[in-house]
């Protein structure tokens, strides 16, 4: 169907244009990059689905959570969304190109191959800044994480933020204040009034002061599970994060940057390796740093960071469908980088 036979169908369904926006086909041809699609795909509210659920009988869609079949060729999906994420086309509300385009690289669908190219072209031709990357990685500890972001930060020129610093030095002023790790409150006062600065040169700043080693004794590894653990720290330092990421092309690694910080990134992955290979990994790096910890100490402080981290309410470590899964025990870090690039490859 053109736009006109599109628009006179989606007009008979009498819905009200503040509680929902057009999607996916419906979107390209408002926006004039494509002439016909072949379905009506909308995006409205739960608590405007509850109500509309009394109106129209709805049929669960097996593509995708979420999704909805009013007829052959209406689709539903039941999500939330800001009012900034929406334009207005002939009075029409219309899904943001950006967000287009941000589903399309998610779902990486052969058939939107063509879609990409036209809104990229018609973004650019806008003046319109391209999307920001944002290479997403999750893992235990050891996994080689740290390596792996700044072996990408070099290769694709990106922004490494090592999100696992902004929680050291957390739990290193915890430390320096003689603060019990049971006293929340004040843990979670600390959070709040603490100035974190990840430099370009892997330089944290804490207050000023660069604690780029300090952050990495064993004093501080042994608090730094719980202190992330706090649900209050947990919210404080991930919004720490996105604002040192806002407007870069970053690599971010740490334990929920996939799953909480940003889950709509279309880069994620999730490194993993033995618990063997994961402690002699991070056994020969406190070596390198002066660190004076024996195998058996980071065994065991790796076994027990796996619990916490796998355990937490909010945050935990998690594997999802979404991600793409890389077993680090036998690769080498060129190896890995190789698998990523060739992901993103194109994209940038």
């Amino acid at each position: 169907m053109n736009k006109q036979e599109y628009l006179q169908k989606l007009d008979k369904l009498e819905l009200d244009k503040t509680r929902y926006c057009i999607i996916s086909g419906g979107a390209m041809i408002m926006y004039g990059l494509r002439e016909k699609t072949n379905d009506i795909d909308i995006s409205i509210k739960p608590d405007y689905f509850e109500e509309l659920k009394n109106r129209y009988h709805f049929k669960k869609s097996d593509k995708y959570e979420n999704f909805y079949e009013l007829s052959d060729d209406i689709e539903v999906m039941v999500a939330n969304y800001n009012e900034d994420e929406v334009d207005y086309i002939d009075g029409y509300p219309i899904n943001s190109i950006e967000n287009e385009l941000k589903w399309k690289l998610e779902h990486k669908r052969e058939k939107d191959k063509q879609d990409i190219e036209n809104i990229k072209k018609f973004l650019n031709d806008k003046g319109v800044k391209k999307m920001n990357i944002i290479i997403a990685i999750d893992g235990p500890a050891g996994s080689g994480k740290g390596t792996l972001a700044k072996a990408l930060s070099q290769k694709l020129n990106l922004v490494n933020i090592d999100t696992g610093a902004t929680y050291r030095c957390v739990a290193l002023k915890v430390l320096r204040n003689n603060i019990n790790i049971d006293e929340k409150e004040k843990i979670i006062d600390i959070a709040k009034n603490i100035n974190i600065d990840l430099l370009n040169d892997g330089t944290v700043l804490m207050d000023n002061e660069d604690v780029t080693k300090e952050i990495r004794t064993k004093e501080v590894t042994s608090i730094v599970s719980p202190i992330s653990s706090i649900t209050k720290v947990r919210e404080i330092m991930v919004d720490i994060q996105r604002k040192i990421a806002d407007g870069k092309d970053v690599v971010m690694e740490g334990r929920d940057i996939t799953t909480v910080v940003f889950p709509n990134t279309p880069y994620k992955f999730y490194l993993d390796a033995s618990i063997e290979s994961r402690a002699e990994r991070r056994y020969k790096e406190n070596l390198e740093k002066g660190i004076n910890m024996t195998y058996e100490e980071v065994y065991e402080s790796i076994k027990a960071r796996d619990y916490n981290d796998m355990h937490k309410e909010v945050g935990s470590l998690t594997r999802t469908d979404d991600q793409i899964y890389i077993d680090t025990t036998n690769l080498t870090v060129e190896e890995e980088v190789s698998i990523i690039e060739k992901v993103i490859k194109g994209d940038k």
